[in-house]
């Protein structure tokens, strides 16, 4: 069955997401002369909304259908679909996520989804990227990949050249389905490992001193946001997403974790933003990295180890 995306889709698509406008350059005037200056500034051609002052003269916006054509030329070498997308800053960033499916991690039926985000900006903040990007169903969390992309945050980019002859960018699309398939297998065996962990509390309260320490000239107010959090990591651990996970593993742990990173954040227009590639992005990478380290089969929480040391001396 042919599953490519077709064009009245793609626009639509576009359309419901707020995403179907065009940006253009123009010169910035000198403050004091009024002459053309070095500087261009992007903007939106619909409303004249100014993206950034500033920029160089060859910068060029990659336009909204030409970034996430992208979108649609991956359909033609795999099946895959698109599941929601979003701007910020008034339009000068957007992302559009699309699936490749999912997979299952420990044995209660907790599913991952194999996302990929198309990324791309009009202020000159950053260029057009694919993300890599697994998301987990039941709370609807974005989390981390694997371990070598939790500690190595560009490992989680793809770039797709527009400048690509026809062939070389089908070439292209392809080594990044290639690459994608390869990131998810790893990051399978990764989750599946931290499901397949039996911890203790002694591990979570390693692990929360190690992401929240508890520093003494915080202030009162920090106490309290950090009393905050503490609990509610604890409180989502014992929970376990009402049964769905084991309790005691490590995995259970991360999703504790890192459910309270990205729900417990406040509610801005950046946040998304902030869940794609900004500071709750690299916290979930802080997170499984954490999580990964405290919970290994080499590691003994030093709780423990005092407890040890106290029964034999």
């Amino acid at each position: 069955m042919d599953k490519k995306i077709t064009q009245d889709q793609f626009d639509r698509f576009l359309a419901n997401n707020g995403m179907d406008y065009e940006v253009a350059t123009m010169n910035v005037p000198d403050l004091f002369t009024g002459e053309e200056s070095r500087f261009f500034a992007t903007y939106r051609t619909d409303t004249n909304h100014i993206f950034q002052m500033g920029l160089s003269q060859g910068f060029t916006p990659i336009q909204n259908r030409d970034a996430l054509g992208v979108i649609r030329d991956l359909s033609g070498v795999a099946d895959i679909e698109m599941v929601k997308g979003g701007t910020w800053g008034g339009g000068a960033g957007l992302y559009a996520q699309i699936s490749l499916g999912d997979f299952e991690v420990g044995n209660r039926g907790d599913r991952v989804g194999k996302y990929l985000s198309v990324v791309n900006s009009h202020d000159g903040s950053r260029a057009m990227n694919i993300l890599i990007t697994p998301y987990r169903y039941w709370c609807q969390n974005q989390i981390s990949p694997s371990l070598a992309d939790a500690r190595k945050a560009d490992d989680r980019f793809i770039t797709v050249r527009h400048t690509a002859s026809a062939e070389r960018k089908m070439e292209e699309l392809v080594r990044t389905i290639s690459i994608a398939d390869g990131a998810f297998a790893r990051t399978q065996e990764i989750y599946q490992k931290l499901a397949d962990t039996k911890i203790n509390e002694e591990y979570v309260k390693e692990t929360l001193n190690k992401l929240f320490p508890l520093k003494p000239d915080m202030g009162k107010r920090g106490q309290t946001i950090w009393e905050k959090t503490v609990e509610s990591v604890q409180a989502r651990y014992f929970h376990a997403d009402g049964g769905r996970n084991e309790v005691h593993t490590a995995w259970n742990l991360y999703n504790a974790v890192q459910g309270t990173i990205q729900h417990d954040s406040k509610n801005t227009s950046t946040k998304e933003r902030s869940i794609l590639m900004g500071s709750i992005s690299d916290k979930s990478a802080k997170a499984l990295t954490a999580v990964l380290e405290t919970c290994s089969s080499e590691h003994i929480p030093q709780s423990v180890k005092d407890e040890i040391e106290g029964l034999t001396a």
